[in-house]
């Protein structure tokens, strides 16, 4: 096993960070713009449609990224999952160093305060500490996706979902990881998510035609 395949598994990570990140985008506009656009009376229907979506991709994307491995007895997973457990699990059967260890290192003093010898345990206690910490709303985006996404269960009762600042501390976390993987323990430049954003620039000239005036681009 080499780092290729780390880095395969963390191009497929950035992959479904972008996607959240879209979904994320459209939920925000919708959101912020929702009085105005019910103001305004035409395109309602389209637009809660739309809004109804993003949450659907949200939870979807979300489940992708914090889903655990099956790891059958012989330490294998029965499904190997680009998610960060995933990563982790590759991580922890590698013995290469990392290329720029100072950028793995801002990553672990940002969560855990302060670096070890070996990055591959603060990595590893870093992402259990926040799963810990986020694990009712990880069960919540996990609860909605099964019963009502990918599966549509009798007699489940439909329950709130996590908010936008909950949905967006999950994203913020994984875009973290990716970097200091991609950027630390790889050397390879990450994706920038920050200034790749055209769904949401495109979504804000569609509200712009549809006729709002002062659009609000996030959540107040």
């Amino acid at each position: 096993m080499t780092d290729s395949h780390v880095d395969n598994a963390n191009i497929e990570l950035i992959r479904t960070l972008f996607r959240l990140r879209e979904a994320l985008d459209v939920y925000e506009l919708i959101s912020a713009n929702s009085q105005e656009i019910k103001r305004l009376g035409r395109g309602k229907t389209f637009f809660a449609y739309a809004q109804h979506a993003a949450v659907d991709s949200i939870a979807i994307q979300i489940c992708k990224i914090y889903e655990r491995e099956k790891i059958k007895k012989n330490s294998d997973p029965v499904h190997a999952l680009n998610s960060i457990d995933g990563i982790m699990r590759l991580i922890r059967a590698q013995s290469f160093e990392p290329k720029y260890r100072d950028l793995i290192d801002t990553f672990i003093i940002k969560y855990l305060g302060a670096t070890s010898q070996d990055y591959s345990w603060s990595l590893d206690l870093i992402v259990a500490n926040f799963r810990k910490a986020n694990s009712e709303s990880i069960k919540r985006f996990q609860r909605y996706r099964h019963k009502f996404v990918a599966h549509s269960e009798q007699g489940a009762e439909r329950q709130d979902i996590p908010s936008f600042e909950v949905m967006y501390k999950l994203f913020d976390f994984a875009y973290d990881f990716y970097r200091a993987i991609s950027d630390g323990l790889l050397g390879f430049g990450p994706v920038e998510l920050d200034t790749n954003r055209k769904t949401k620039v495109a979504l804000m000239h569609i509200l712009k035609e549809h006729g709002l005036q002062d659009i609000k681009d996030r959540l107040e």
